[in-house]
């Protein structure tokens, strides 16, 4: 919807075609819910609606109201498998995903409290993490052994190097691009 928002300011003349990555539920927030509705209505005279999957088309059209004209589903490079490319050192849980309510942070680090002694030490990988919530997820679960990571540029020797990855979105993701890349390595 944000990019909905940028080709609004186009000129009339421009096409416009809307592209649908969610399958909804991501509005944290009152003003967010606000924002979407705003947004889907000013944006219903695009000139094509284009869903990166089934379950987006199907947000875009009892959501939103408009009806894709396409799915064209996400993917991601396949490079050949390279065995024995690992990175070294202690195993670890890998967890790619930007800092949003949505991919549920709070509940990955519970999961892995309940493991106690047993559970690996996770890496979180993905930009907008501040350094209060770091704090708070590691005060209120000092039995989970984390390193947050930040935005990173290039995440397969982050995924080789894993003994795997979580994903812990509790809604709204149509097709998690973090799985397909891990699935493609």
């Amino acid at each position: 919807l944000q990019s909905d928002l940028v080709s609004l300011l186009l000129a009339r003349d421009s096409r416009r075609v809307s592209t649908v990555h969610t399958s909804g539920g991501h509005e944290s927030n009152m003003l967010a819910s606000v924002v979407t509705a705003a947004v889907s209505r000013l944006s219903r005279g695009f000139d094509a609606v284009i869903a990166c999957s089934p379950s987006a088309a199907a947000f875009s059209l009892n959501r939103l109201h408009r009806a894709a004209d396409r799915v064209i589903l996400n993917g991601t490079n396949l490079r050949p498998y390279l065995p024995g490319r690992q990175v070294g050192g202690q195993p670890y849980v890998l967890n790619l995903a930007r800092w949003h309510p949505m991919k549920d942070h709070r509940n990955l680090f519970g999961a892995l409290a309940l493991l106690g002694n047993d559970a690996p030490e996770l890496w979180c990988a993905g930009e907008g993490v501040t350094a209060e919530a770091a704090q708070a997820l590691t005060l209120e679960f000092p039995e989970v052994r984390a390193r947050f990571l930040g935005a990173v540029s290039n995440v397969d020797e982050l995924l080789l190097g894993a003994e795997c990855l979580v994903i812990s979105s509790s809604h709204g993701e149509a097709l998690h691009m973090a799985g397909i890349a891990a699935l493609a390595l």
